[in-house]
């Protein structure tokens, strides 16, 4: 009698035993379609809708993690970044000490020696590319500026040193070369250009007065200037070329 109910309780535990296996089965067939499924959705929408990444900043680290280019509207804040002064709307690329290299977009305030001045500061705001020195200085731009200039520009340290700008109010296009800072802060040596039909070369003093001018208008008419500190020409020689 005992064997038989030992016979019946096994046979028991096999069915359930199987009915068990039947549901984990159907379990894990479900499930395994139910991810299918969803990996297809995921297809779907990245084939129908193209990401857009959204954000108000972005920093890339290097492989030592240290910031090494910042990207914002406005630029986020980074601790490694030598220049923390108000941020634009940019990208900059920064070396290993944190000093800034290269800006793309709005600019900067120029730096100096190390700080941005609060006495000196653009003309105008403008767009465009800044380079920086080792030291994260100003050292040359190309740009857009508000004032209805387009630049470029190669810098000594602390001033310009060389532009070439066509400015939309003046009708100037053309090139300026000037003095080094020890001997006349922000004054041209060189100007040559055009304005209007008239195309010139002048040479200046360090008060940024013309010493000597050629110039050449439309027509042709072709003149020679040398004058004196006052602006008194001390000898004009003028050559017409008209008809000929």
């Amino acid at each position: 009698m005992a064997i038989s109910r030992d016979d019946e309780r096994l046979s028991n535990l096999e069915k359930k035993t199987t009915w068990l296996s039947v549901v984990c089965w159907l379990q894990l067939v479900v499930v395994c379609g139910l991810c299918l499924a969803l990996m297809w959705q995921r297809r779907v929408e990245a084939a129908e809708d193209s990401p857009v990444l959204r954000a108000k900043g972005l920093i890339i680290e290097d492989s030592h993690g240290r910031a090494r280019v910042l990207l914002g509207s406005p630029l986020p804040s980074a601790p490694e970044r030598t220049r923390q002064d108000a941020s634009t709307t940019s990208m900059v690329f920064l070396d290993e000490q944190g000093h800034d290299r290269l800006t793309l977009g709005e600019e900067p305030e120029p730096q100096v020696a190390g700080k941005v001045s609060r006495s000196m500061h653009r003309i105008a705001p403008g767009y465009g590319v800044v380079i920086h020195d080792g030291s994260g200085d100003e050292r040359g731009t190309y740009g857009w500026l508000a004032n209805g200039r387009a630049l470029i520009t190669l810098d000594r340290p602390g001033l310009d040193a060389w532009a070439a700008v066509v400015d939309d109010k003046t009708g100037f296009a053309g090139m300026r070369v000037e003095y080094p800072p020890d001997i006349a802060r922000d004054s041209n040596a060189i100007e040559i250009g055009t304005r209007g039909s008239q195309a010139f070369v002048k040479l200046q003093d360090t008060k940024e007065k013309d010493r000597a001018v050629f110039s050449m208008d439309g027509d042709g008419r072709t003149e020679f200037r040398t004058l004196d500190k006052t602006g008194a020409a001390i000898r004009q020689m003028t050559l017409s070329t008209v008809g000929r």
